[in-house]
């Protein structure tokens, strides 16, 4: 037995979530607007009544409404920040790994192995003549 959906069957379910969330959506706010406002253009005092069910539909209307978008607005996500954050791990993935060991062995040795270049400001080791990074020499 396949508990998995077929596309088709998923993107039927995605379109009923976004038409029943909008639905209830449009039914709660006519509710919890519309009572008061028929409470006071007839003086019926139980008619304000009508707004508590209003916000009942709500909450379940958007609860809907974000399962039927959920994929739309994953993929959106996903195409414009993925890149920006493939490019940031290739760019500065070694750099940060280099940090990280660095930390690792200043925590293993109890000492801090390494100093900073005055010029550029990277981190260089402390025996260093000249700087790995901008090639100054160190004094």
């Amino acid at each position: 037995m396949s508990v998995m959906m077929s596309e088709k069957e998923h993107a039927k379910k995605r379109k009923l979530f976004t038409i029943l969330g909008i639905l209830f959506i449009i039914l709660g706010f006519g509710c919890f607007i519309g009572g008061p406002i028929a409470g006071m253009a007839t003086g019926i005092f139980y008619l304000f009544f009508i707004s508590v069910p209003g916000v009942l539909l709500i909450a379940p209307g958007f609860f809907m409404l974000s399962l039927g978008t959920q994929r739309a607005i994953t993929s959106f996500t996903a195409q414009s920040v993925g890149p920006v954050g493939v490019t940031a791990a290739h760019n500065y993935g070694s750099a940060a790994a280099r940090e990280m060991a660095g930390g690792i062995k200043d925590g293993f040795t109890g000492e801090n192995s390494e100093r900073y270049c005055k010029y550029c400001g990277n981190r260089i080791d402390a025996d260093s003549e000249f700087c790995e990074f901008c090639g100054k020499k160190l004094n």
